[in-house]
């Protein structure tokens, strides 16, 4: 049986408290700030991982493309270098193909003992010419017998437009005699009669031509051994298709017309 409320029950303070329990407009529960904050994070990782992905197969293709290229170069074109008459090709090779060609060059004139090619990350054309086979030993006189495998040689830069920076480099043995003071001026020395040669025998323009010796300091391989010591005697010829330091040079400029 229901009991019946009396009137004073409905003035209670426990009757009042629970009545406006009841009718209390609920509140909603507000959401940890975690929630959204975890939801941005994998939104962020899936973004960087789509990129990353497409990344990957955009070199992918390219480093295919890369690939072709070399497998259908043309050969076809280094029989257009004249090497006792070189005149500049027309269109002049890129440093893609100009590496092929003087690649091909060193093999089929038999020049691998003189001198080696490679090209750099930073597209330039490096042939490094060994120092032991054109010089004597403390002296930068070409020797005769090397000139003309020399002339094979830059008979491959006189087809080009390009920049030629000639750089000599010795071991790490110290030279003394009545001619040089030391590995600076003999690789200086070095590079620069390489430099009057290519203009002088080759009619190659003085302004694309910029010799310096480095002596030991720029080795490839270490001079504790006697074959380390022989690979660090070298000429170098990098082809570039810009001058050293243009960018400070223009800098520079600026800065002196300025004031």
């Amino acid at each position: 049986m229901i009991e019946k409320l009396e009137a004073k029950d409905l003035t209670t303070p426990e009757f009042n408290d629970s009545m406006a329990t009841l009718f209390e407009p609920r509140q909603r529960k507000s959401v940890h700030w975690s929630v959204p904050w975890s939801d941005l994070m994998m939104t962020m990782f899936i973004l960087f991982a789509v990129l990353f992905a497409y990344h990957v197969s955009e070199e992918g293709r390219f480093a295919t493309q890369n690939i072709t290229t070399d497998v259908d170069f043309d050969h076809s074109r280094t029989q257009k270098l004249d090497w006792d008459n070189p005149s500049p090709l027309n269109p002049p090779p890129d440093m893609s193909e100009l590496f092929q060609i003087s690649k091909q060059t060193l093999n089929t004139e038999d020049l691998q003992g003189l001198a080696s090619v490679n090209l750099s990350k930073d597209g330039a054309v490096r042939i490094v010419l060994t120092s032991d086979l054109l010089f004597d030993s403390g002296r930068a006189e070409l020797k005769p017998q090397y000139m003309r495998p020399l002339h094979k040689i830059a008979g491959i830069l006189n087809g080009t437009p390009y920049i030629l920076n000639i750089i000599g480099h010795t071991d790490n043995i110290a030279i003394s005699n009545q001619q040089f003071s030391s590995n600076w001026e003999l690789s200086t020395a070095r590079a620069c009669v390489t430099a009057r040669y290519l203009i002088e025998k080759m009619g190659i323009s003085p302004s694309r031509i910029y010799a310096a010796g480095h002596a030991e300091y720029d080795p490839v391989r270490s001079n504790r051994t006697r074959e380390g010591r022989a690979a660090n005697r070298r000429v170098e010829i990098v082809i570039t298709r810009e001058k050293p330091y243009l960018n400070s040079d223009r800098q520079f400029n600026q800065r002196w017309e300025e004031k």
